[in-house]
């Protein structure tokens, strides 16, 4: 499905692999256009985690991008996730603004 509003950002609906509590990680991405051109993205549930891109899809892909390697560093480090519980998530009513998610998807075990 393609938002034409969001400068072509596809967000591909398929079957996902299924995973048991505690296997995968997703997250939600806020994405909205700028004032001064390009847009803003990130992820709601570990706001650390934001880019900006000339379009919607380049931010999107830094997020993905910046999700992951969060992720990664904490779990090497044997740190927590710096979630922030879901029912704590505000989502900002920002002009234009858009929630995709989950939006990635990847194992805890990247070499699953």
């Amino acid at each position: 499905m393609t938002d034409p509003e969001l400068d072509g950002v596809t967000v591909t609906v398929s079957k996902p692999r299924c995973y048991k509590p505690g296997e995968a990680y997703s997250c939600h991405i806020l994405v909205y256009p700028l004032a001064e051109g390009g847009y803003s993205a990130y992820c709601l549930a570990l706001p650390e985690v934001a880019a900006q891109g000339a379009t919607s899809q380049e931010a999107v892909a830094k997020v993905i991008e910046g999700f992951r390697e969060t992720v990664l560093r904490c779990r090497a480090a044997q740190q927590p996730i710096p979630w922030i519980p879901w029912d704590k998530v505000e989502v900002p009513n920002l002009p234009g603004a858009r929630e995709l998610g989950p939006t990635v998807e990847f194992p805890v075990d990247p070499e699953a």
